[in-house]
């Protein structure tokens, strides 16, 4: 086929249009029989891609005035998809695919695979026995962070000179290999390998240096998502922030090393007035995805065209790819990627920034769509110690995305236990901002500020009157807390001017635009505030 029958290949789907004959249909089913080997064979069917096509005349691409033909073959072109992965492997069919399972029992010579828990493990990586598919894994991950290009050959290339070691992945991915490679000047050996037709790709996905730099480096470009925090400086890892840090299994000390989870950790703590470190040491994990995105393909298009399709999948992949990564490097340096791209998104890094960078994404991906309302995503955010498994982060953080896409409409997010809007968690963050300043004017204690989060529990659940009392509990505890301060400042009546001041301005805080307005919510503003100021 010519490359213009690849009409759409981004967030996580494709989409071609090929002649309607025997050998098409043939074909097709050859490169899904062929999918599926590959997957049952090195995923033991725990992944795989499904293909759906339908045929399709002339009229179906009109697009009608009252009826829309092409609409209405996208739609079916989709419950056709819907169709086949409910089929996945074949099994059900008449004729299913050759069991690949013969002889499984015998290949765990080293036992399971470290990794997936489940695979034979079949190679070492770190002295840890792990599957050629999770070694193929981790080591994608780390050339990702550490390589610019990457090559697709037709054949294995083996090194050119004895203990040389290639950045090339161990399993063909159907049928073909890939390798990581740098700078131009470090592959440029490979010349002879695309003279003689073996190297068939060669991909640039280098991070973009500023929001005006180009893109082209002078070969194709594809937009990977692999920002990874870094030491910057010769010996930036002994700095008084890392102290205790230095002797971890898992790090080697090195200019441009990559920070690992329990320096991520430390890098939201402070200073405070009396040279002590404070805020909380942990990470936030963020897990999203944009809400109803098949819907969105099959109604979001007024007139539905393919290009106006490419458009607007390629468009949704740009910003996990493209804009995320920029950002996190300009403003949010400390946000580690484990995947962004298509159509979600999966970071870890220091609590409370990451926080702010979920805000900042919102924000931004309104503006990107034009403030469409019907565009959005929801996310999950999970505050952990550094040391849980990454796939128990990514658990937590599902968990808390599927809490918020539970709230109707979507587009929400699930922070501190409590799923919300968007909207009300921009305002929940401006309501810390206010908490905050209040406590360091009035320096409240940590055990007042505690002791609201039983208030927010009472005022969310009305099922019992007596819950109705949080008011006038409030009002007790302050006005004895502001009884304590205030009683060594001036006269009698000095004194009881300032705390009914004081105490009406927490209670329109606290009580009015946090507790009644928001209820249990208001964990969110209590919890960001008072994490920050543990030491």
């Amino acid at each position: 086929l010519p490359p213009t029958s690849q009409v759409v290949n981004a967030a996580g789907k494709f989409l071609i249009v090929a002649p309607n004959t025997p050998q098409t249909v043939e074909a097709l089913r050859a490169v899904q029989a062929e999918l599926d080997a590959w997957f049952l064979n090195h995923t033991w069917g725990q992944s795989g891609i499904n293909l759906a096509w339908l045929p399709a005349r002339a009229d179906d691409f009109r697009h009608g005035n009252d009826e829309s033909p092409f609409r209405d073959l996208i739609k079916r072109l989709f419950e056709q998809l819907e169709t086949a992965k409910l089929n996945r492997f074949g099994l059900c069919d008449d004729t299913p695919p050759e069991a690949v399972y013969r002889g499984f029992l015998d290949r765990f010579a080293h036992g399971e695979c470290r990794i997936d828990g489940r695979s034979p493990a079949q190679v070492q990586l770190d002295g840890v026995w792990v599957s050629e598919l999770a070694w193929d894994q981790v080591m994608t991950g780390k050339w990702l962070a550490q390589q610019d290009r990457l090559l697709i050959t037709r054949k294995r290339i083996e090194p050119l000179a004895e203990g040389q070691t290639l950045n090339q992945l161990r399993l063909p991915i159907f049928g073909y290999h890939v390798l990581f490679t740098g700078a131009e000047e470090a592959s440029g050996r490979f010349g002879g390998e695309a003279r003689s037709g073996n190297l068939i790709r060669a991909w640039d996905f280098s991070l973009p240096e500023s929001a005006d730099t180009p893109l082209w480096n002078g070969y194709a470009r594809r937009a990977i998502n692999a920002f990874v925090p870094k030491f910057g400086e010769l010996n930036e890892w002994e700095a008084d922030r890392y102290h205790g840090l230095e002797n971890l299994d898992d790090f080697e000390p090195h200019p441009q090393a990559p920070k690992t989870l329990n320096h991520l950790a430390r890098e939201d703590r402070r200073l405070d007035e009396n040279g002590r470190w404070v805020g909380v040491e942990a990470l936030m994990t963020l897990k999203g995805d944009i809400d109803n995105l098949g819907l969105i393909f099959q109604q979001g298009l007024a007139r539905p065209t393919f290009a106006r399709m490419a458009a607007l999948s390629r468009q949704i992949n740009a910003f996990f790819t493209v804009w995320l990564p920029w950002m996190c490097r300009k403003e949010f340096p400390n946000t580690y990627t484990v995947f962004a791209g298509g159509d979600d998104f999966f970071l870890i890094g220091p609590w409370h920034a990451t926080i702010k960078l979920a805000s900042r994404m919102r924000d931004a991906f309104a503006r990107y769509v034009a403030h469409n309302p019907d565009i959005h995503f929801s996310a999950g955010l999970s505050m952990t110690k550094p040391g849980l498994p990454i796939r128990h982060l990514a658990q937590l953080a599902e968990d808390a995305l599927d809490q918020a896409k539970m709230l109707s409409g979507k587009n929400a997010v699930t922070c501190f236990g409590q799923a919300v809007s968007w909207s009300k968690f921009i305002e929940l963050l401006e309501r810390e901002q206010a908490l905050a300043h209040l406590s360091d004017e009035l320096k409240l204690s940590s055990g007042y500020l505690y002791g609201l989060l039983h208030l927010t529990d009472m005022a969310a659940d009305t099922s019992r009157p007596e819950n109705a009392l949080w008011h006038s509990r409030f009002a007790y505890r302050t006005r004895r807390m502001l009884e304590a301060k205030v009683k060594n400042e001036g006269d009698r009546e000095a004194a009881e001017r300032k705390r009914r001041h004081w105490q009406q301005s927490l209670a329109l805080e606290i009580a009015q635009k946090g507790i009644e307005q928001h209820g249990a919510a208001y964990k969110i503003a209590l919890f960001t505030h008072l994490y920050q100021q543990r030491d």
